[in-house]
């Protein structure tokens, strides 16, 4: 609580917000974390891009993902390794 993020990273976004601790209830679903999906957008030249990235057991093997817009993997890599399973369903 002491540490400013505006201070380490110098994001301007951080600068004016107030350090707090916030405290969430604990999500599981048949007793495990859920998969972590964000969205990634980019738009470059009038050209949308949209990625998927997904991560799985956060606090096991922390596996992730990274999906196009129609839910194919991509070929982007990451710090962390890619799932070995069959891709998520939607």
């Amino acid at each position: 609580m002491k540490s400013s993020l505006y201070k380490i990273s110098r994001w301007k976004h951080y600068k004016k917000i107030k350090t707090c601790l916030l405290v969430e209830d604990l999500l599981l679903v048949n007793g495990h974390v859920p998969k972590d999906i964000k969205l990634h957008c980019f738009n470059r030249q009038d050209e949308m891009n949209i990625f998927i990235q997904v991560d799985y057991d956060h606090f096991g093997a922390s596996l992730r993902d990274i999906f196009d817009e129609n839910w194919q993997r991509t070929s982007i890599m990451t710090s962390l390794a890619k799932q070995i399973v069959k891709a998520i369903q939607c």
